[in-house]
This record gives C-alpha cells, structure tokens and sequence, in this order.
C-alpha cells in the first residue's frame, strides 16, 4: 500500500502541472490501488465488527438466560426458606430424628448444623 503522503504529493505535483501524462496514469493507478486496499481494510473490518457484534449478542442473550434462571432459583429459595419458618414456627422440632424416640427441638437443629445453611440464608 502506498503511503498517503506520497499520494497527496503526487497529487500536489499533477495538479501543479509538473507531471506528465505517463506520471499522471500512474498516479490515477496508484490512487485505484490504494482505494481498492482501503476497500478491502473495510470488509474485513466490516466483517470482524459483525462477528464481534454477534457474539455480544449472544453474551447477551446468556446473561439474560442465566439471570432469569437466578431469580427463579432465589424465588424457590425464597419460597423453601418460608415454608420452612412456617413449619418451624408451627411445630416443636422434629422426632424420630435419633431413632429413640426423642424429639429434636428445632433450635438444637440450628444450632448444630443440621439446618445451618437456613440461619445463612436468614442472615442475607
């Protein structure tokens, strides 16, 4: 590619009359040469500006599937974490739990990890 300096003073020097007609026919084909290389520049970054725009569209259309399937997610989180006060509040604990007959108050479930991940959730 010829460089746009040399361009503008050839061009300078044709249009002072200082060229001849053979210098004036290769001016014209070095002008169609680098008109045809900047074409070419163009598509190609015509052509990685298209690519690059798909892909953020589809980082978009990710990002918007992931955060619809994360607030469905925090909604069941939410709704568990009720539901589990609910039974929390309206019973005593649970029995059975060591297979001899003693309840387990709901508090000594917390307290000792058995339900530990609802007091982490609580606290958000």
């Amino acid at each position: 590619m010829i460089e746009h300096d040399e361009i503008t003073q050839r061009l300078a020097d044709y249009e002072s009359g200082r060229l001849s007609n053979v210098t004036t026919r290769e001016l014209i084909s070095l002008m169609r040469n680098e008109r045809d290389a900047l074409r070419t520049q163009l598509w190609e970054t015509q052509g990685r500006l298209a690519k690059y725009a798909a892909e953020a569209e589809s980082w978009k259309d990710r990002t918007r599937d992931r955060a619809k399937k994360l607030a469905k997610a925090e909604a069941a989180r939410d709704k568990l974490v009720g539901q589990l006060n609910d039974l929390i509040n309206d019973s005593h604990g649970v029995s059975g739990l060591h297979l001899n007959g003693d309840e387990a108050p709901w508090d000594w479930l917390i307290d000792n990890g058995w339900l530990a991940a609802l007091a982490e959730i609580e606290k958000d």
